[in-house]
């Protein structure tokens, strides 16, 4: 179909609460114009729906979801209040100036009435704002569920597929290991370091959700700032400092030691001023927070370190959702990494 005649899913849903309010004001006014003998006006009708229509969807798309949902509950009962008081005053003005311009007859009623029926108006559309968001959370809430299930499948199935892959590397490189011990100790340890890195990979595959101790993910930074020593001559200058107690400490794998392998992914540490790690918890607030710096000369065709990046965003906020954040900075001159993490 032409992208020009397309109707997007949000334009189909306005378009049918458009259509529900429309149905729903002519209903009433047909039920109120047969109750009392054809007298009544559809101007009235409009007037009165146009306000529940603003209850409730101030409701369901602000005091529920910013106060409520966050359990700021002093702050919601204050913002429904105000809300009663503003659709009054939405009412008045349709009623006092806009709606008679229309051929509604004035009201005969007082103020404090009018404010009564209004209050009851404003009762029954918060109650009903209330019950459609309940279901509408709970239902995207599912399907969330449902969504997560199905991923940790495919990702299982995957890991299936591809398990004889990580033991035979690990097999191949303890070989290698014991072969290189007798030519070169620094090749053997190297080749050390990168068993135990593909060790910790098969043990922790799949078990991304699962949190293991945070000392475990400490090893593995060491394993590939080794290793990329090695690749380099012993001549990077790389200073990883971390040394809070983390005995009691849990993560979940492969988040910092991603972040810690897009500082040497694609990127020539050697024209490159000191590279800094630092790792820092506050057990007080269950606090963990991890920078990364260094400052860059101007390496010409330099591809972004963006390796896994994407998906680390995503499992933080699968996991973590509003309890973390995440900075980075990578431009010419300066390459900047800030997470924290509430544990």
């Amino acid at each position: 179909m032409n992208s020009a005649y397309s109707i997007s899913s949000k334009q189909k849903k306005i378009g049918y609460h458009i259509l529900f309010w429309v149905c729903y004001t002519l209903l009433n006014h047909f039920i109120t114009f047969s109750r009392h003998n054809g007298h009544a006006y559809i101007q009235d009708s409009i007037g009165q729906y146009l306000v529940a229509a603003l209850i409730f969807y101030c409701n369901t798309n602000y005091t529920l979801p910013v106060f409520f949902a966050r359990k700021r509950y002093r702050a919601f009962a204050l913002a429904v209040i105000l809300l009663s008081f503003f659709s009054f005053g939405i009412k008045l003005i349709l009623y006092l100036k806009i709606l008679p311009l229309f051929g509604l007859p004035a009201m005969s009623d007082s103020l404090p009435s009018l404010y009564l029926m209004n209050s009851w108006w404003w009762y029954q559309y918060t109650l009903w704002g209330f019950g459609y968001w309940f279901v509408k959370t709970t239902l995207a809430r599912e399907r969330e569920k449902s969504l997560l299930v199905n991923e940790n499948m495919a990702a299982e199935y995957a890991y299936l597929k591809a398990q004889i892959n990580p033991h035979f590397l690990y097999n191949v490189l303890n070989f290698f290991y014991a072969r290189a011990l007798n030519l070169s100790a620094e090749l053997a340890d190297g080749i050390l370091n990168l068993a135990d890195i593909m060790r910790y990979i098969i043990n922790n595959e799949g078990n991304e959700l699962k949190r293991i101790p945070l000392y475990k993910e400490i090893e593995q930074i060491n394993n590939v700032i080794r290793i990329h020593q090695l690749r380099f001559n012993q001549e990077l200058k790389v200073t990883f400092i971390a040394e809070d107690d983390y005995t009691h400490v849990k993560i979940n794998p492969f988040i910092l030691i991603t972040l810690v392998e897009n500082a040497f992914k694609h990127r020539e540490l050697l024209h490159s001023k000191s590279l800094v790690i630092k790792l820092n918890y506050d057990p007080c607030i269950a606090l963990l927070q991890l920078f990364i710096s260094h400052e860059k000369t101007i390496v010409p065709h330099t591809p972004p370190a963006d390796v896994g990046m994407e998906d680390l965003r995503r499992r933080l906020q699968l996991i973590y959702k509003e309890k973390y954040h995440l900075f980075v900075q990578d431009d010419h001159q300066h390459y900047e990494i800030n997470l924290s993490i509430y544990l």
